[in-house]
């Protein structure tokens, strides 16, 4: 009888330990579900987007000082150039005719085609407003070559976002002026949403060896393209133009870069257009609190329609899949 007992301890034992380790992993899994949800890559990929935004408004601020100390086109190749000695210690993971196609349309073909528009007489508060049309590019060119939908909460929010923009960069003054180089800052625009179909196209998740290659490639592409164009005299090394690019190259062309290709991968690209409407905004706050630049009035107006817009497709989004 006493053997008896035993077992039957034993074995209630045994029944309690099951039983409690099913409770526990019934509970992590409830914690846990929302984690594993389709709906986490689309918000992992938004909070990248929104990293990228933030190291692109710092990137600004190195930009700025650098162009004040060398020609545009220069500063903007001893950044890249920064990438070719990494180039030797790391591979690439595609092929070299995709890397060349996405530097020349992503990198420079957005950059050089702003540096014509500036030469041409716009200024930069036009050229910044039309350069996010960049946005309605890649919306459209995610419908017609990857079949993406375009939700209902895009259609509310895109007018809105626009006329926050309006608003934000001048209003009635902003076209004022119409000339050829509006049509360099549409190409600009349409080059940046091009490239950003490219990486999402061949699945460049942003490896650090990815965006080494496309810096480099980009240096090499960029100095025949400085020497035909600069003026010999204008092709200037400095230690100041050379701290900054250093800033650029690191938060721009690496960080930003890496982050910006994984949010490609994970988020649609009707979600990730709203981001990039709020890079004005991340750009005045950096000139706000870093180089005490005044905000106006419009600025206030309009980026409450920028929130506001990107808003209404974030909260659509988080909607979808509540935690519970």
């Amino acid at each position: 009888m006493k053997f008896s007992f035993t077992r039957t301890r034993k074995a209630d034992k045994f029944m309690i330990t099951q039983g409690n380790n099913l409770v526990v992993k019934s509970i992590l899994g409830r914690l846990s579900s929302p984690l594993q949800t389709p709906m986490d890559d689309e918000k992992k990929g938004l909070f990248y987007g929104i990293v990228a935004v933030v190291l692109w408004g710092l990137t600004f601020i190195f930009v700025k000082k650098g162009v004040e100390c060398s020609h545009p086109l220069v500063f903007t190749l001893f950044r890249l150039a920064l990438a070719l000695p990494l180039m030797l210690f790391f591979r690439p993971r595609h092929s070299l005719a995709v890397l060349i196609g996405v530097t020349l349309v992503w990198n420079l073909g957005s950059f050089n085609f702003m540096a014509l528009a500036m030469g041409h007489g716009v200024n930069a508060s036009t050229a910044a407003f039309l350069q996010q049309t960049n946005s309605l590019f890649l919306i459209l060119f995610s419908v017609l070559f990857l079949k993406e939908k375009m939700p209902a909460s895009l259609v509310i929010s895109l007018p809105i976002a626009f006329v926050g923009l309006y608003i934000f960069f001048g209003g009635a003054s902003l076209l004022s002026n119409i000339s050829i180089g509006l049509v360099f800052v549409l190409g600009g625009a349409l080059a940046s949403a091009f490239g950003m179909l490219f990486l999402k196209k061949f699945k460049m998740k942003g490896t650090f060896s990815t965006v080494v290659w496309l810096a480099g490639l980009g240096a090499l592409i960029q100095a025949p393209l400085v020497w035909l164009s600069v003026p010999r005299e204008e092709i200037v090394f400095s230690i100041q133009s050379f701290g900054y690019g250093v800033g650029a190259f690191v938060l721009s062309n690496i960080l930003s870069s890496i982050f910006w290709m994984k949010a490609i991968q994970l988020s649609k690209s009707a979600s990730l257009s709203h981001i990039l409407f709020l890079i004005p905004l991340v750009v005045l706050a950096i000139d706000f609190f870093i180089l005490g630049t005044h905000i106006q009035t419009d600025h206030i107006i309009g980026g409450a329609f920028i929130i506001f817009a990107s808003s209404v497709r974030f909260v659509k989004i988080f909607k979808k899949q509540p935690f519970c």
